[in-house]
C-alpha cells in the first residue's frame, strides 16, 4: 500500500517538472513542425493573426530551426513562396514538402513547395491534386523517398526526383459506404511500408510500392475513431468506441491481417492522436478522454479535451493535463530520446515528459 502511495506521489512530481520547470519561450506552433534529426526540429513557418493597432491583420512568419539540446528557437530568415498555415508537411531527403492549408487571405489552397535543407530556401512546385489542410489530412514520408498524402480518404503520392503529384489507388471501399459525406479516414504507416486506412467499420491496406489494396475484415461492433499506434513489433494497436463511457482494445496483425481483442477501456477515448513513446506507455492527445471527474455534458459539447498516459500492460489511463474543458490548440509531440519525449502546444511553452515506465 506504501510503495502505491509513494508511486502516485512520483508520478505527480514528474507531471509537475514537466509542466512547470522546462519553462522556456513561449512559441506560436500553430503549424506542422518536421523533425529533421536527433538534434532539430523545422518550424515552416506561414502566417498567422496579429492585434495591429486594434485591427487582426494577417503577418508573415519566418521559418524557424528549434534546437533540441540548447532549448531554443533560431529564425532562419526565410519565408514561404505562398505562406500559409493548417498545411501538411513531411521531410525527404534533404528536402521537407509543405502542401495545402489556408493562404494568407484565408482561402483553401492546393499550392505545394519544397524547403531545401542545405540551401535554406523555399521553392514553388507543382499543385498537389487534392487540396490538403491538416485537421483532414495526412502525410507519411515512404522508404523510397517518396510521400504519400491522404485528403479525407483519398490518396495521393508525391515524387521528389520531379516535384510531381500523382493519385493513388483507391477502390473507394470507403468512400462508396458513406452517401452523403466524405468521411475523414485515420492512417497510419506500417513497418512493413504499407498504409493502414480506416474509417468507422471499413479497414484497408494500400502498398505504395505495388499500388494495390487489400480490404480487411474487422471484428463485430467496431467502431474506429482513434489514431492508430505502431507498436515495437510492428502490429497496430487500436482503441475502438462503443459511443458510450467505454472502449475496447484491439491489436492488429498485418502478417497474417488478423485482430485480437485486448481488453476494455474505461475510460474510454475518441479522437485522439497517440504516440508510443515505449514498449509500453501511449502519450494520449487532442480528442476526448472521458475522464470519470468531468461532467458528461462537456464532452457532449465538444468543449472537453484532455491528454493522458496510457499504459499497455496495466490498461491504466492517468491524466497529464486537464484543460478546463476549453483546450483549442494543436499538440505535436517528438520523441527527445528514450527517456524522455518534447510536446509543443499551440500558444503554450514547449514541455519536456520524462518517460519512467517504472512510475506506471
Amino acid at each position: 500500500m506504501i510503495a502505491k502511495y509513494i508511486k502516485s506521489i512520483l508520478f505527480f512530481l514528474i507531471i509537475l517538472y514537466a509542466n512547470i520547470v522546462y519553462g522556456i519561450e513561449v512559441s506560436e506552433t500553430d503549424n506542422q513542425p518536421v523533425q529533421l534529426n536527433n538534434k532539430e526540429i523545422f518550424f515552416p513557418g506561414g502566417w498567422k493573426y496579429e492585434n495591429i493597432n486594434g485591427q487582426k491583420s494577417p503577418i508573415v512568419v519566418p521559418a524557424r530551426i528549434y534546437n533540441i539540446k540548447k532549448k531554443k528557437f533560431i529564425d532562419l530568415n526565410t519565408t514561404m513562396k505562398v505562406p500559409r498555415n493548417n498545411y501538411v508537411a513531411a521531410k525527404t531527403g534533404n528536402k521537407v514538402l509543405i502542401a495545402g492549408g489556408n493562404d494568407i487571405n484565408n482561402d483553401l489552397s492546393n499550392t505545394a513547395e519544397i524547403y531545401d535543407i542545405e540551401k535554406r530556401k523555399f521553392e514553388q512546385i507543382n499543385d498537389s491534386i487534392f487540396t490538403h489542410w491538416d485537421h483532414w489530412s495526412q502525410i507519411f514520408p515512404l522508404k523510397d523517398n517518396r510521400i504519400f498524402l491522404m485528403h479525407y480518404c483519398e490518396g495521393e503520392i508525391f515524387n521528389p526526383a520531379n516535384n510531381s503529384f500523382s493519385i493513388a489507388k483507391d477502390k473507394e471501399i470507403i468512400n462508396s459506404n458513406i452517401a452523403k459525406f466524405k468521411p475523414i479516414c485515420n492512417a497510419c504507416l506500417l513497418k512493413d511500408g504499407r498504409i493502414a486506412k480506416y474509417y468507422g467499420k471499413n479497414f484497408e491496406l494500400y502498398n505504395p510500392y505495388t499500388n494495390d489494396i487489400t480490404d480487411i475484415s474487422v471484428p463485430d461492433s467496431v467502431n474506429w475513431s482513434n489514431k492508430p499506434i505502431v507498436l515495437d513489433n510492428g502490429n497496430l494497436l487500436l482503441i475502438a468506441w462503443d459511443g458510450n463511457e467505454t472502449g475496447t482494445v484491439y491489436e492488429f496483425n498485418p502478417k497474417n491481417n488478423e485482430f485480437k481483442r485486448i481488453t476494455d477501456l474505461n475510460p474510454s477515448a475518441t479522437d485522439i492522436n497517440s504516440t508510443l513513446l515505449n514498449s509500453d506507455i501511449i502519450l494520449m492527445t487532442r480528442g476526448i478522454i472521458r475522464m470519470p471527474d468531468i461532467n458528461p455534458a462537456s464532452y457532449d459539447s465538444g468543449k472537453c479535451f484532455s491528454s493522458a498516459l496510457y499504459s499497455i500492460s496495466k490498461n491504466k489511463m492517468y491524466r497529464i493535463e486537464n484543460t478546463s474543458c476549453d483546450f483549442k490548440g494543436k499538440e505535436y509531440v517528438f520523441k527527445k530520446n528514450n527517456k524522455s519525449a518534447i510536446i509543443f502546444i499551440t500558444n503554450k511553452k514547449p514541455i519536456i515528459l520524462p518517460i519512467k515506465r517504472s512510475l506506471l
